[in-house]
């Protein structure tokens, strides 16, 4: 990642310097589990809220022909940089069709296993 830093040497000029990220406590980070997002801008950032939708549980089909919305309840709202968000999306590209690939090669595998 490149990190823009002020050197303070000549009168504020800003340089940039390739460094390395180390993530602390990864591990202490409980996943949350979410399968609804919504995705809004203003002119700087980006919003992105991730919520969950929990299955309606009905017993006739008159009760299912009377629903007309479900409650998506949130559980994070996150606020990006536009720069950022275009590294979230090439990063979620990359990471996508690699898992694609590797779907791709395991169902060779069982199929050649037959």
């Amino acid at each position: 990642m490149v990190n823009k830093q002020n050197s303070g040497v000549d009168k504020g000029e800003l340089i940039e310097k390739q460094v390395k990220i180390i993530r602390k406590n990864p591990d202490q980070i409980k996943p949350i589990y979410v399968n609804d997002f919504l995705v809004t801008h203003s002119d700087q950032e980006f919003f992105l809220m991730f919520s969950i939708v929990e299955p309606v549980h009905v017993s006739s089909q008159d009760e299912l022909i009377n629903i007309d919305s479900v409650d998506a309840i949130a559980r994070v709202k996150l606020a990006l940089t536009p720069s950022f968000v275009r590294k979230v999306s090439i990063a979620l590209n990359s990471n996508i069709i690699k898992f694609d690939r590797r779907l791709d090669d395991d169902s060779e595998d069982r199929s050649e296993s037959d």
